[in-house]
């Protein structure tokens, strides 16, 4: 089986480049290529596939790679694609992808996987009983995609940063 690991640049950080272009780094590529290691170290013949601005240039790509399996489609553009061409990835379909984190870890954990536990909190007033968890927590936007929303503080420490985390307006 050949896999292909699909990295773009900039993955999750678009909304970051409109708002401080010049202090945005772009991990896509080191992400993907850690992805493809550790997929060639599990003994899988293993591609890495560049998304490109036109469809049928990465589709074509893929073909001529004769890939199996793509691994690591996360934005709604890149699953719809991937669908319309019917070729088998790795990861949440249209109905779950970029929506609900939340979610994707309830099905994650129904098939027996291991995943953290969490609590949703609505808003900094209202946050929920966190004492069962074990710190530090890694706190992020419900919905959206990725890592988009998601910077330094998001790694909580202590409880009392929490409210601060959670009243940060959300990415779309």
């Amino acid at each position: 089986m050949k896999i292909g690991v699909l990295w773009r640049k900039f993955r999750n950080v678009e909304f970051q480049r409109k708002l401080t272009p010049d202090k945005v780094y772009d991990d896509a590529y080191d992400e993907a290529y850690h992805h493809y290691m550790a997929i060639k170290e599990a003994g899988f013949d293993s591609v890495l596939i560049e998304w490109k601005e036109d469809p049928l240039e990465t589709y074509e790509t893929i073909k001529k790679e004769k890939v199996d399996l793509i691994f690591n489609a996360s934005s709604m553009k890149e699953v719809a694609f991937l669908e319309v061409f019917n070729i088998p990835y790795v990861g949440s379909g249209l109905d779950v992808v970029a929506t609900d984190k939340r979610m994707r870890k309830d099905i994650v954990a129904s098939h027996g996987l291991p995943t953290p536990k969490y609590v949703i909190a609505q808003n900094p007033q209202e946050i929920p009983s966190v004492d069962h968890l074990k710190f530090p927590l890694f706190a992020k936007p419900i919905s959206g995609r990725g890592s988009a929303g998601i910077d330094e503080e998001n790694i909580i420490y202590d409880k009392d940063k929490l409210p601060q985390v959670v009243s940060k307006k959300p990415i779309k």
